[in-house]
């Protein structure tokens, strides 16, 4: 899941499917880079991130920045 804010706070809240299917969490704000999200007890990650991993899939949880994180 790419995004660690309201959005992406709303979209766990509303479905337990979607928090079940999320293994990694990625944000573009280097403050939160290393820091455990809470929602889904997992680290939070640099974008860069998604290239070492290889992940095919992404859940986009932010609006603001839709468009920087599609290019």
């Amino acid at each position: 899941m790419w995004g660690t804010g309201d959005v992406a706070n709303t979209y766990l809240d509303s479905s337990i499917l979607i928090k079940n299917s999320i293994d990694y969490v990625v944000d573009g704000n280097l403050k939160t880079h290393g820091k455990l999200y809470d929602k889904l007890q997992l680290i939070i990650h640099s974008p860069e991130e998604l290239i070492r991993e290889r992940v095919y899939l992404i859940v986009v949880a932010s609006l603001k920045y839709e468009e920087e994180i599609k290019n």
